[in-house]
């Protein structure tokens, strides 16, 4: 019992030292403190801003290899876009500036299936949505274009398909006039009967394929409607702050490290003294 009296008192007694070297010591902790959030806002303040802008992008189901999610991020992502977009803007990078440029500053993720979230970083806000909005220019009107080609390819074969059945009906009109005109004709009754049955042979086939076609002109016309471009679902945005540096954390950082380190040199040269 005594013992358990003496282990309470000594860790009252330890406590009591190490606020009293706190205590003793308060003004090198309170200096490197400061010293520690001085040299958080400085940081803060040669940290170059750095703004982000945004955009959603629904690619679109019927643009060939312009509607595969790797191929658009490989795309989106190519040199060549952001090459042709600084031209445009006047600004002078080399090709090594380029390609860092893509690598660290443009980033190309998957939502969906179809959807992908492209964002571009700059120190600069405007140029940071410039660049973006002409990346997503540039892709858009290549999906386009592909998109058109294969929507008229496939207007094309519907068109293909109607002249098709058009030729089969008036081929059909023409067999069941044949079958009516055999009746009058001065023939035997088995030529007939055989002639009618070819004719009615060769109707049956074309009907069959006068339904298959037609079967194939509603699967393509519901393709045609079921046909969608790229859709930009969210415009290129710039966030109204910057994204870096984080300013709260950087100073919350110098705070903890101030009190840290200055804690540390208190007990250290505590313990030199003694």
């Amino acid at each position: 019992m005594e013992n358990n009296n003496d282990q309470v008192d000594f860790e009252e007694i330890d406590l009591r030292e190490y606020i009293g070297i706190i205590l003793k010591r308060r003004s090198l902790i309170i200096g490197l403190l400061i010293l520690a959030m001085l040299v958080g806002v400085i940081l803060n303040l040669l940290i170059e801003l750095v703004y982000q802008s945004e955009t959603i992008v629904k690619l679109s189901n019927s643009s060939g290899k312009y509607s595969n999610m790797n191929y658009a991020k490989q795309k989106i992502k190519n040199v060549n876009y952001i090459k042709e977009i600084t031209k445009e803007l006047n600004l002078s990078y080399n090709l090594d500036k380029l390609n860092k440029l893509r690598e660290n500053n443009l980033e190309v993720d998957k939502l969906e299936d179809d959807v992908l979230a492209i964002s571009f970083k700059s120190n600069d806000p405007q140029k940071a949505k410039q660049i973006l909005s002409g990346i997503i220019d540039f892709f858009k009107q290549e999906s386009l274009r592909n998109f058109e080609r294969l929507k008229e390819e496939k207007l094309d074969y519907l068109e293909a398909i109607n002249e098709e059945i058009s030729k089969l009906e008036e081929d059909l009109k023409e067999s069941n006039k044949a079958v009516t005109e055999l009746k009058n004709l001065e023939m035997s009754v088995g030529d007939k009967a055989i002639i009618s049955n070819n004719l009615k042979d060769r109707w049956s086939n074309m009907q069959e394929i006068k339904i298959s076609l037609i079967n194939k002109k509603q699967e393509v016309i519901a393709q045609i409607n079921n046909m969608e471009g790229l859709e930009v679902i969210n415009a290129p945005i710039v966030s109204k702050n910057p994204i870096r540096p984080n300013k709260l954390l950087n100073l919350a950082i110098s705070i903890l490290l101030g009190l840290l380190i200055g804690t540390f040199m208190a007990f250290f040269l505590e313990f030199l003294e003694r």
